[in-house]
């Protein structure tokens, strides 16, 4: 319903709307169509829009950043900076009011433009870097595939009990699980996983649970990274069921 209206609401003021049906969809068409704006759904199947807005923050490329607008149902006291911490510019409480819904897009923001000769789309980081790997292991393939596949099983459990304090807002559970899991990553010298591990650790460490939350979605998407570059070594081990 809320959809549909939004949908009819903008396209009579002109505008062109794509619509996507999950997070994983809504990062696909921001990958392969140039918007505006983005109108995310907190709640989304498969990716919710904390997650999906973590990843396209992730992915812009330097100058440009697209404004995104958080659609909620929950409007409770703290959502809004909840929302603008997590990347989000600016947030509309759902059932959709028109005279917030625009004054939300007229706030905005526009999106950085394209470069008149836009140079070849960055290539994402990639999840580890094996020829350092190797040389810790002195080229010893046979170890490295042996870490690999306890890196697959242990980083399902942490992942899962990091993702458990955080839901219970134990910060102390939550960065126990998160170094551990940095610890493991380091011996494939994966930057990315790293750096943000380091990141919602420290929030850990100050209990800011808003912006654990934030980058928590991010880890998610590192370790999903790193899991499925690593099944080159232990290809016995499937991502299906990473988390």
């Amino acid at each position: 319903m809320n959809q549909r209206l939004a949908v009819g609401l903008l396209e009579k003021q002109g505008h062109t709307v794509v619509v996507a049906g999950n997070g994983r969809q809504a990062i696909q068409c921001w990958e392969r169509e140039a918007f505006d704006l983005i109108l995310m759904d907190v709640q989304m199947p498969e990716m919710d829009g904390f997650e999906t807005t973590a990843a396209i923050r992730s992915r812009e490329a330097p100058g440009r950043r697209i404004p995104i607008i958080a659609m909620t149902a929950h409007a409770m006291k703290g959502d809004r900076e909840h929302c603008l911490s997590a990347g989000m510019d600016g947030y509309v409480a759902k059932p959709i009011q028109i005279p917030e819904l625009f004054a939300a897009i007229r706030d905005l923001p526009a999106a950085s433009p394209a470069p008149a000769d836009p140079p070849a789309a960055p290539h994402a980081a990639e999840p580890f870097d094996l020829s350092k790997a190797l040389a810790a292991v002195e080229d010893d393939r046979a170890l490295l595939s042996d870490l690999a596949g306890i890196f697959m099983d242990e980083s399902a459990q942490l992942m899962s009990q990091a993702k458990a304090a955080l839901e219970s807002h134990s910060a102390g559970d939550l960065r126990v699980a998160v170094h551990t899991l940095k610890g493991s990553a380091s011996v494939f010298f994966a930057e990315q996983l790293t750096a943000t591990a380091v990141s919602l650790e420290a929030a850990a460490e100050e209990a800011d649970f808003a912006k654990s939350e934030s980058l928590f979605a991010s880890l998610e998407l590192e370790v999903a990274r790193l899991r499925a570059a690593l099944t080159t070594l232990a290809p016995s081990h499937s991502v299906t069921n990473a988390l």
